[in-house]
């Protein structure tokens, strides 16, 4: 392995020549060109990673022919293309797939549907468009899906059968397809998907409608992510039982009425974004339970009231945004008390020392 060194130039055609090699790693460095040709006659080959380097051009072809790899990791590079729609078929021992942050462009490699043996499927980043196949469940030992920073849609019925073939993926934890084109509401397939899930992105979509129900069965949820979307109505109180939670986003919605009292329940939770809405109502005293917070961000709402001083004895708090809102009267004392406090935006209210 050479990962994280000062190498530069390209990578040596000779390394082709040692036949017995299974593992080939140069991930962070300056490395340019391409992968070599001559790799294809490396019969054992299981582990190529090249990730985060200089490498540019079309995808090496000549990967095709190493039937044996079980991790491809490509990420971060400068490539570009096409994926080859037979990737799935010529690599029938792929593990680990990872293309993300290239300028890889064209559909979703339907192929993949036949390398059953994948767990991780890493295609963030890039062009990529169409719709997500809906045979994507035949992959039931897959973990981690990420597909977002892409160009994928879904619309109708149809455009959304991925979702309905997703809950024979019954190891899945990490669920992305953040920034993508997907608009509509999710379907109720949603809550089909592994309870085992961790970690679900559905932001900067044009996804409507309101809260998605099928959440409420993920309780080992660490990160939820809507931002940046066209929901509406309200939070629902079952939001608090999910307890495992860290990372809460509901940024940029059109959601309304009062800020749940349930979060207080969320006795995990590290970072809680709820601006940009039409929330009105008080903050809630029990945010102040919140012993692990570090931001909260409820700025540009309609939030009314006071606010409460528990939120400023929290021992890991950071960063508060309570700007644009209808707040009014005095600041409490114990703002004194957030010793830790770097960052507090308070404009654009009534409050007065």
């Amino acid at each position: 392995m050479l990962h994280v060194n000062n190498l530069s130039g390209t990578i040596p055609p000779s390394l082709g020549n040692i036949t017995t090699l299974t593992k080939f790693g140069c991930a962070f460095n300056n490395i340019e060109g391409n992968i070599p040709t001559e790799f294809e006659r490396l019969p054992g080959l299981q582990y190529l990673s090249v990730n985060t380097n200089k490498l540019a051009g079309w995808f090496q072809l000549a990967i095709l022919n190493i039937s044996t790899l079980v991790t491809l990791d490509l990420g971060a590079n400068n490539l570009r293309g096409e994926v080859p729609s037979n990737l799935g078929n010529s690599l029938p021992n792929l593990q680990y797939l990872i293309l993300s942050d290239n300028f890889f462009h064209g559909h979703f490699p339907s192929s993949l549907i036949n390398s059953s043996k994948l767990n991780l499927i890493d295609m963030a980043e890039n062009n990529f468009t169409g719709v997500i196949p809906s045979s994507i469940g035949k992959l039931a030992k897959l973990n981690v899906l990420s597909l977002q920073l892409n160009q994928f849609q879904a619309g109708t019925k149809k455009e959304w059968e991925f979702m309905d073939s997703l809950a024979n993926c019954t190891e899945l934890e990490v669920f992305s397809v953040a920034r993508n084109h997907l608009q509509g509401q999710v379907p109720s397939s949603l809550s089909n998907i592994s309870s085992q899930l961790q970690y679900l992105y559905l932001g900067k979509n044009q996804l409507s409608g309101g809260f998605p129900s099928g959440i409420a069965k993920f309780h080992n949820l660490i990160i939820l992510g809507l931002d940046h979307n066209q929901f509406t109505g309200v939070v629902p109180e079952w939001l608090g039982t999910l307890q495992a939670l860290q990372k809460l986003s509901l940024l940029d919605n059109n959601f309304i009425g009062f800020l749940p009292t349930s979060l207080s329940n969320l006795s995990q939770l590290s970072e809680l974004f709820l601006g940009s809405n039409k929330f009105d109502g008080n903050i809630p005293l029990g945010l102040g339970d919140l012993q692990m917070l570090q931001v909260l961000s409820i700025s540009n709402n309609n939030i009314q009231g006071r606010v409460p001083k528990e939120i400023f004895n929290l021992p890991t708090i950071t960063e508060i945004d309570l700007s644009f809102n209808k707040l009014f009267g005095q600041l409490p004392t114990e703002i004194g008390n957030a010793k830790q406090l770097a960052s507090l935006e308070l404009s654009s209210n009534k409050l007065f020392w």
